[in-house]
C-alpha cells in the first residue's frame, strides 16, 4: 500500500460519465499536445457490447460479484492473485474487457453488482478512458512527483511504460510517480463508485520482466481474500 502525498487538484479531473462532457487531462500547461478522452469509436462498440451483455448474463443467474480482467491481465490475476478466471466459480463472475472500464463499470452497476474487482496493466488500465493513455498518464505524474529535464528526455525516450517505470526505479523516482498516479486512478474509479458498491482495482506492469503489483484501491486484498474464502 502506498503511501499518498497531497495532490495539486490540477491534476485529479476524472472521466465523464458515458455520454456526459468531455475534459481535457492533464491540464495543458503540463503537456505539449492537447489530450482529450474521447467517446468509443464506432469499431470497438461490438466488443463493448458483447462484454456488457455477458455482464447482464452473470447477473441474472445470481451473481452480486464480479471480476473485470482489462486486457492481459489473466495471468496476472491466476498466479499473482490466485484468481479463477476460467472453469468453475463459486462466487464471483468475470467479464474480460479491452476498452470502456468506465462505461462497463455503470453497466454491471445497474444490472445489480455489489462487489467489482478491475485487473489491468498500466497500458490498458490508464487507457481504458479512465485516464490519458499509460506513458502520458506515467510521465505527468513523474513530473508532478519532481522529475527533471534530463529524466524526462529519458522517459521520452522509452519504448515502452514498463521500461519507463524501470528508469523511474533506476532514478528513485518511482515509488513517489506511483503514489499520485494511484490517487489519480482512486479518483477516477470513485467518480464511478455507488452507494451499496465496493469498487476495487489493482494494476500491474512488467519491472524487470516480472509481473509486478505498482498500484491499488484501498481493501483491493479483502475482496481478493473473500473471494479466496467463497
Amino acid at each position: 500500500m502506498h503511501t499518498y502525498s497531497r495532490v495539486p487538484s490540477t491534476l485529479s479531473q476524472p472521466n465523464p460519465r458515458p455520454g456526459g462532457r468531455v475534459f481535457p487531462w492533464p491540464p495543458q500547461r503540463l503537456t505539449p499536445q492537447n489530450l482529450v478522452l474521447t467517446s468509443p469509436i464506432p469499431s470497438e462498440l461490438s466488443s463493448y457490447e458483447t462484454t456488457a451483455h455477458q455482464i447482464s448474463g452473470l447477473a441474472a443467474i445470481g451473481l452480486s460479484d464480479l471480476l473485470v480482467c482489462v486486457g492481459p491481465s489473466e495471468v496476472f490475476t491466476r498466479d499473482s492473485l490466485g484468481l479463477i478466471t476460467y472453469g468453475p466459480r463459486r462466487s464471483y463472475g468475470v467479464a474480460r474487457t479491452e476498452h470502456f472500464t468506465g462505461s462497463l463499470i455503470s453497466h454491471a452497476t445497474q444490472a445489480g453488482f455489489e462487489r467489482i474487482l478491475v485487473v489491468g496493466h498500466l497500458n490498458t488500465l490508464t487507457g481504458s478512458g479512465l485516464l490519458p493513455p499509460g506513458m502520458a498518464a506515467l510521465i505527468t505524474s513523474a513530473l508532478a512527483a519532481g522529475a527533471d529535464l534530463m529524466l524526462l528526455h529519458r522517459l521520452l525516450g522509452c519504448a515502452s511504460t514498463d521500461q519507463a517505470m524501470t528508469v523511474l526505479l533506476n532514478a528513485g523516482l518511482l515509488a513517489d510517480t506511483m503514489n499520485l498516479l494511484e490517487r489519480h486512478l482512486q479518483t477516477a474509479f470513485d467518480y464511478y463508485a455507488t452507494p451499496g458498491l465496493r469498487l476495487e482495482w489493482v494494476c500491474f506492469a512488467q519491472l524487470s520482466d516480472i509481473p509486478t503489483l505498482v498500484a491499488q484501491s484501498p481493501d483491493c486484498l479483502g475482496l481478493v481474500r473473500r473471494w479466496h474464502r467463497d
